[in-house]
């Protein structure tokens, strides 16, 4: 584990990814917060938006960019197990 603070970032927008793909990864106020609750029990911090044009997850705490990003994508992957990661 580092010490130092590291931020990720997992996003998809209209400039990457077709509507249906955008659609299929539109998350709510109940994915927010489990995502929300999920980072302050790893002791990472963790910002979602999520509109109509795009979908970005920032996560930081202290570990290597790797860790950071792995556990963003299980995040997604739990909010939403049949949509695909690839465009992430």
């Amino acid at each position: 584990m580092t010490t130092r603070p590291t931020i990720v970032g997992l996003w998809l927008d209209g400039a990457t990814c077709a509507v249906d793909v955008r659609e299929a990864w539109a998350l709510g106020a109940p994915d927010a917060e489990r995502l929300y609750a999920a980072a302050r029990s790893a002791g990472l911090g963790a910002v979602l938006v999520s509109t109509c044009f795009r979908v970005e997850l920032l996560v930081s705490g202290p570990r290597p960019a790797t860790e950071l990003l792995a556990w963003g994508r299980a995040q997604l992957a739990h909010a939403r197990p049949e949509a695909s990661l690839a465009s992430f």
